[in-house]
């Protein structure tokens, strides 16, 4: 036997001892999680890389990386800003209204977000046309919360109380009519009558927000926020309180003010 023969034994012990050292590697690697942030590593990597080439593509394509970095980081910005006002911001619907005597109960609900310091003013405004001039006379009545509650959480409702002192709206566009042909001599005076509900509140940024209903058949529609009413040049608004007062005198006295405007 020569010499190189008598090595065969020998390597071949080695070459198995080294298999099950790296076969007792394997298990023990397994066991401890290496295997696991291996791959995490390579899987970090490959996204890596991905990222790279996405920017490269972009510079390529579209003429510089800060400009490829800007379309990204705007498009984010942009949906978290949708996402934030859409969690955040008050939604506000009226239900309706129960007349109880000179009593009526408003339901306001909040569909989303958090409305602070909810609150409500019903407007009865009666817009007058006069020789193509525009001239707006509001009544309004405030509101008290059947509750101490201020605040509406998101899909929770509150009532509201307003005391109109038995005003009829339909008796005051006639006597603004009559007022105006008895007194300003003017003919045939065109009066619109609209029942407005406004629904105030703050949102989570301390901001006030203002929706307005209009009583429509079938219930109130919403008409669009408080904010973005259009008020003519010559308004009035009075605050209806004094009881027994007739529609016809406080025709004449509102009106007096408008028109001297």
């Amino acid at each position: 036997m020569n010499s190189f023969e008598s090595t065969i034994p020998i390597i071949a012990l080695v070459l198995v001892a080294v298999v099950l050292a790296v076969a007792g590697i394997a298990v023990a690697v397994s066991k401890n999680g290496m295997f696991d942030r291996l791959n995490n590593r390579l899987e970090r990597r490959k996204t890596l890389s991905i990222v790279i080439f996405g920017i490269l593509s972009e510079v390529i394509l579209g003429g510089g990386i800060m400009a490829a970095i800007n379309r990204q980081s705007n498009a984010i910005a942009q949906a978290q800003l949708e996402i934030a006002e859409r969690e955040n911001d008050p939604l506000l619907t009226l239900e309706g209204k129960v007349a109880k005597g000179d009593e009526a109960l408003y339901t306001l609900s909040n569909e989303k977000g958090m409305a602070s310091y909810a609150s409500l003013l019903v407007r009865e405004e009666f817009t007058i046309f006069i020789d193509g001039a525009e001239y707006e006379l509001d009544i309004a009545f405030d509101s008290k919360p059947k509750s101490s509650r201020v605040s509406i959480e998101s899909e929770e409702s509150a009532e509201f109380s307003v005391v109109d002192h038995g005003f009829d709206p339909e008796k005051m566009e006639y006597a603004i009519s009559e007022c105006l042909e008895q007194k300003y001599d003017i003919e045939n005076p065109i009066v619109r009558h609209n029942h407005i509900v406004e629904a105030n509140c703050f949102d989570r940024s301390n901001q006030k927000v203002g929706f307005r209903f209009r009583l429509v058949e079938g219930g109130y529609s919403f008409v669009g926020l408080s904010s973005t009413k259009r008020f003519p040049e010559h308004n009035v608004t009075s605050y209806w309180s004094a009881e027994g007062l007739n529609p016809y005198e406080q025709a004449d006295s509102l009106l007096e003010t408008l028109l001297d405007r």
